[in-house]
């Protein structure tokens, strides 16, 4: 188990209580034995790909499990009545686009720089389109399979494998896809809601007045063009 982990499943523990959900209602659901969710708690084993999207689907938070994160699209009712679904890769274009800018304001402050590192991967994944995010993540840090299976801590052939397709990450990759890179746990998972997740989160560190300035470009910008 990578470090950190621990707290990704203390984190799954502690939104299944708050969902009131017992470890045989869910393992039903995601179609595993109590004995094997057991080691998934305790980490001795891990969820899969697949597993991971039924949870999405049920009204676990993953992103909170895997981020530690509460923040939602309802914390910014302004924000919430301008997008729809099918807005959401442009309004992360939009967005980051627009806190790359304050950060760059203030670039002698440690948190906006920190910022700033922490939105441009993410900002390079959805304005290539988005198209396979694992090759996107290798040709944006300019390094090889070989580097990027290291931070996952998985092989070379695995690694190899996520770029085409032919292999899926569990549950601790995807931990370890945000520790490292920042991408959030639902984009992964194909879910584009963890676009609006991961920029509620990158909204709780700007100031009230920075929020408000970027909500007021995109009312502008919705107003102007649609």
């Amino acid at each position: 188990m990578v470090p950190g982990y621990e707290e990704v499943l203390l984190r799954l523990s502690e939104e299944r209580t708050r969902q009131n959900i017992s470890q045989a209602n869910l393992c039903g659901k995601i179609g595993i034995t109590q004995s094997h969710y057991s080691k998934v708690e305790h980490g001795l084993n891990y969820f899969s790909y697949e597993q991971l999207k039924i949870l999405n689907t049920m009204d676990m938070d993953l992103h909170f499990i895997f981020t530690g994160n509460r923040s939602r699209l309802s914390d910014y009712p302004r924000l919430q009545a301008l997008i729809s679904p099918a807005d959401y890769c442009f309004v992360g274009q939009f967005f980051y686009v627009q806190v790359e800018r304050i950060c760059d304001l203030q670039a002698a402050n440690e948190t906006y720089k920190e910022l700033s590192r922490q939105i441009k991967v993410m900002r390079y994944i959805l304005n290539s389109g988005k198209q396979n995010f694992w090759r996107l993540l290798r040709y944006y840090y300019e390094c090889s399979q070989e580097t990027l299976a290291g931070q996952l801590d998985v092989d070379y052939k695995k690694y190899s494998g996520l770029e085409t397709g032919k292999r899926y990450p569990n549950s601790e990759m995807v931990y370890l896809l945000y520790k490292n890179f920042c991408i959030p746990p639902q984009f992964v998972l194909g879910d584009d809601r963890g676009i609006m997740r991961a920029l509620c989160d990158v909204m709780e560190k700007l100031s009230e007045e920075e929020r408000n300035k970027i909500i007021n470009m995109f009312e502008f910008e919705k107003e102007t063009f649609g």
